[in-house]
């Protein structure tokens, strides 16, 4: 299909990889700015990562409409909330972070990993937007990796998000009720996106979305620890189970089997947790 032949998956390779080595480069930038403790210049270098995150979903979506015919049309306002939402989650969280870290290790490692997270998601997702249209035979390779990467690039997001969030209390940054208000808005979104995507938003799901992220928030706090890195693994760990299990809810793929599966996979990767704190 000659409007297929317009969009050159090889190109999107090199695409992913400036924007997402603009944006690592940013964070290594703000990390080591912040030795310097100049404000003024963290806050410039940030809003340029901004910057360079908006142009990328403005061009990607620019590109993808490249040739197409008019009932064709990519729409970013569809795909909004998937686009930018966790790659933006993720840079604040990590620009806040790097404001008060203490861990460079751990700083450079979370550099590493942003970018691998970046590069897929910026590769995999506008991929899947152009062949869920035109080619849905190869769409039937790219969609489940596609999955894959967003709901890695998800609870990466969620990690640094309360990564950052336990780093400001422990440090009386803020207060407990600021903790308790982000963590369960966090939660929430989080569920909402689901049902969003799955165009199921009725007053039901909404409901459970609510009575889950009050459920995941009530024992992220209970079980919070005195190591931040463990209080933040603590609650991506509860929000996966609690997640996943609404999500097969709302699907309607929930049974017994499904439970044991995630408590089992929760249960491991607790006892590893708790054995290297």
């Amino acid at each position: 299909m000659s409007d297929n032949s317009k969009f050159k998956p090889a190109l999107q390779i090199i695409r992913a990889f400036i924007y997402s080595a603009c944006i690592s480069f940013i964070f290594f930038l703000l990390l080591n700015i912040e030795l310097i403790n100049d404000s003024n210049l963290f806050g410039e270098v940030a809003f340029l990562g901004f910057l360079i995150a908006l142009l990328e979903a403005y061009f990607t979506s620019r590109y993808l409409n490249l040739g197409r015919k008019q009932h064709f049309k990519y729409h970013f306002s569809e795909h909004l909330l998937n686009h930018l939402y966790y790659p933006f989650l993720t840079f604040f969280a990590l620009a806040f972070y790097f404001l008060l870290q203490t861990n460079f290790t751990l700083s450079y490692v979370l550099i590493a990993l942003s970018f691998l997270m970046y590069w897929a998601y910026f590769y995999y997702l506008p991929l899947h937007i152009h062949f869920d249209h035109f080619d849905v035979n190869k769409n039937h390779k790219i969609h489940p990796r596609t999955d894959f990467t967003l709901h890695l690039f998800k609870f990466f997001s969620y990690f640094v998000a309360n990564l950052t969030l336990f780093t400001y209390y422990f440090y009386s940054k803020i207060s407990f009720d600021i903790v308790v208000y982000i963590n369960f808005s966090l939660n929430f979104i989080f569920l909402l996106f689901h049902i969003f995507r799955k165009n199921m938003f009725n007053g039901l799901n909404i409901f459970m979305a609510f009575l889950f992220a009050v459920i995941t928030s009530f024992f992220t706090l209970t079980f919070k620890s005195s190591y931040i890195n463990l209080s933040a693994s603590v609650a991506t760990l509860f929000f996966y189970l609690t997640s996943a299990i609404y999500y097969h809810k709302v699907d309607g793929t929930f049974n017994y089997k499904v439970l044991i599966e995630y408590g089992s996979i929760a249960t491991i990767v607790s006892i590893l947790l708790f054995s290297i704190r």
